[in-house]
């Protein structure tokens, strides 16, 4: 099964759950700010890496996991996948699209804003990571769900 983890701009909410998903980031307990830095892709994706699936890893159950920013586009991009699978013959159930921005906080936005579109990095990259970490638990609340769902759907 591919598992692609969907935000906005592809570099903070969709990578936060991937990480968690992956286990680069805990579970239990909130990590520290040189853990996100740790996690591949934090905080770094540019505009034109927009749409594209970018591999994170493979999970316990050998699954794909991936981040994709959509921007304003989530179920745009998301009825896109599917019906190219449907026109292809092939089995959308394979295939399990994650909306990560649900668990988005406000400084998340601005330091995301902030970082990739203005370049301030010094100043943006830890306002994201401040508003992750107050949200932090819902992103492990998902990460969860998306788990029970593979291990009752199953895996490749």
């Amino acid at each position: 099964m591919k598992l692609i983890y969907t935000c906005y701009g592809g570099s903070h909410s969709s990578v936060t759950a991937a990480a968690i998903h992956l286990g680069y980031l805990p579970r239990r307990g909130l990590p520290a700010y040189e853990q996100f830095r740790a996690v591949p892709f934090y905080d770094e994706m540019d505009e034109d890496q927009l749409g594209r699936w970018v591999f994170m890893g493979t999970d316990e159950f050998n699954n794909d996991i991936y981040i994709c920013g959509v921007k304003g586009n989530k179920d745009l991009a998301i009825n896109a996948v599917y019906s190219y699978l449907n026109i292809s013959g092939m089995a959308v159930d394979r295939i399990i699209m994650v909306d990560a921005l649900i668990t988005l906080h406000p400084l998340t936005s601005i330091g995301g804003y902030v970082s990739r579109r203005l370049r301030w990095v010094k100043l943006g990259r830890p306002l994201s990571i401040m508003g992750i970490m107050r949200t932090y638990t819902r992103f492990v609340e998902l990460v969860d769900k998306v788990k029970e769902y593979e291990k009752k759907f199953g895996s490749n």
